[in-house]
């Protein structure tokens, strides 16, 4: 074949005009080909940046050259010999990422026996924790001492693992500053006062947690928006926090404390349980209220109109927390609550969809009225001339 054959840059690109593209706008164009940062792309296949690379000489180049493009990492276990290979290829994008904050959504046990692929992994992971930024794993109880130590670039943490009794739990702390910080979950895992910047939360979710170390959170925790408490591992000796804990953001608060080793035996050791719970906060910005039953008794919704008058609070949705193999009337808590506030729309809600580290019940799509308890907002007379 003649060289001529060969067609030159300038015929090339006449036949394809994306290759005349400046390098910075195909990054971009890439970019949006990808799932928005910082959900993390398919490994391999089409929507994975590696896809790319097999499309041309000059695209491969390009792709190799944008740190931005392998910024998102997930793993999730499957066959032995796919979670090796999964996470070598990983490790080559936490090379080609650079510098750049990343975002890692791991499901990896990285326990001492793992395969060495894995193990290498978990070790370059560790290695970059100064460009952590969203970061999510799930792994043995036994290893979550290797998330603490600095990390300055995290936004959002959300660390799970497998149910251990608190006093046996390891304690996570990020040290040094955290400026970024915003949002943390936390699943079966312990914490103290000092864990964690929390007067820089606006995202809150504790789950299997100690009503106590709860409590020593929300007091640190004051520009929290959102906060979900799933407390069924309540402590024993439960004592309200000294003077009341205000949070003027919070707008969203969940609290489930209705299994039965939490707040149906432990603080039922406390006169009035739920009066004492309510009777604690000042939250004037409050719209969005999920509470486990036993805290929607006679006795809280007494409580809870007293926090709505003391915080002067518009209160929007009430979700009341249950379980399927409890014997619940809705009416004995709808029909109670639209006469305290008949612009409050309520329904009923499975508990179990609060015990998980998911981030759904951030969005406005799990306060959608369920259709079959749902009571519509009704305006009195008194607000219909106001």
């Amino acid at each position: 074949m003649e060289k001529e054959d060969f067609p030159n840059l300038e015929t090339r690109a006449s036949l394809c005009p994306i290759l005349m593209l400046p390098n910075e706008l195909l990054t971009e164009i890439f970019n949006f080909y990808l799932p928005p940062y910082p959900t993390a792309p398919k490994i391999a296949g089409p929507g994975s940046p590696t896809y790319l690379l097999g499309v041309c000489r000059a695209w491969r180049t390009v792709v190799l050259n944008s740190p931005n493009l392998w910024r998102a990492m997930g793993i999730r276990p499957k066959g032995s010999a796919d979670l090796g290979r999964d996470a070598g290829v990983l490790r080559q994008w936490l090379v080609r990422s650079g510098t750049v904050p990343i975002s890692l959504n791991l499901i990896l046990r990285a326990n001492e026996d793992a395969d060495p692929e894995q193990a290498a992994f978990v070790a370059a992971v560790l290695a970059n924790r100064s460009r952590w930024e969203y970061f999510r794993w799930r792994l043995d109880w036994e290893r979550v001492h290797l998330i603490t130590g600095p990390a300055p670039s995290i936004v959002d943490l959300n660390i799970g693992t497998s149910y251990q009794p608190p006093s046996h739990r390891q304690i996570l702390r990020l040290d040094g500053a955290t400026p970024h910080l915003r949002s943390v979950t936390l699943w079966n895992v312990g914490f103290g006062a000092s864990s964690f910047e929390w007067k820089r939360l606006t995202t809150l979710a504790l789950v299997n947690t100690d009503i106590e170390d709860c409590l020593t959170a929300l007091g640190q925790a004051t520009a929290l928006i959102r906060c979900k408490l799933h407390m069924s591992t309540a402590g024993r000796q439960w004592a309200p926090l000294p003077g009341k804990t205000i949070l003027p953001l919070l707008e969203t608060f969940i609290v489930d404390g209705g299994s039965s080793d939490a707040l149906d035996t432990d603080i039922a050791q406390v006169a009035n349980p739920s009066q004492n719970w309510w009777g604690q906060f000042v939250l004037p910005s409050l719209r969005r209220l999920a509470a486990s039953y036993n805290l929607l008794d006679p006795p809280g919704r007494e409580a809870l109109q007293l926090l709505a008058s003391r915080s002067n609070c518009r209160l929007e949705r009430l979700r009341v927390l249950t379980f399927a193999w409890i014997d619940l009337d809705f009416s004995d808590y709808r029909e109670p609550v639209a006469r305290m506030w008949s612009h409050v729309v309520t329904d009923l809600a499975d508990a179990d969809d609060v015990a998980s580290a998911d981030d759904e019940w951030r969005y406005e799509m799990y306060w959608e009225p369920r259709v079959d308890t749902v009571e519509e907002p009704h305006t009195s007379l008194s607000e219909s001339h106001s």
